[in-house]
């Protein structure tokens, strides 16, 4: 099976990399596309979807839900997990209404992590057809 492509979208350059550090430590394989917003999550995806999207709830230029929307809309099966520091009861079921597949809180467990990107391997295993 292919590595698994990530793409981590927060506008805090540091941020993004403790995420990366913490999938390397996870899943040593994993290939990491990063975005520092709105616009390049959209772009990042658009030119490669990827099989897990991190997003961080607050971005600069657009929430990270606004991000989440977008997203789903030009791929309504994208598995998208919201990010935050800060995790309201309201923003966790805002984001699953939306359609992400789950919310993590920083600081980021690995468990947490490896049970997330094994369950989206496995989502994405589910969807692939067998070859003949």
């Amino acid at each position: 099976m292919p590595a698994t492509q990530v793409l981590v979208v927060d506008d805090v350059r540091s941020e993004r990399l403790l995420l990366r550090h913490a999938l390397v430590d996870v899943e040593p394989a994993v290939e990491i596309v990063e975005a520092d917003g709105h616009e390049g999550a959209l772009a990042a995806y658009r030119r490669r979807p990827a099989d897990v999207v991190f997003l961080d709830v607050v971005l600069r230029a657009a929430t990270g839900l606004r991000t989440l929307e977008e997203l789903l809309a030009f791929d309504p099966r994208a598995f998208v997990v919201m990010v935050s520091h800060h995790s309201t009861r309201e923003h966790v079921l805002q984001a699953l209404r939306l359609g992400a597949r789950d919310f993590v809180v920083k600081p980021f467990s690995l468990q947490k992590l490896a049970d997330i990107l094994a369950r989206a391997a496995h989502e994405r295993r589910a969807l692939t057809p067998l070859s003949p």
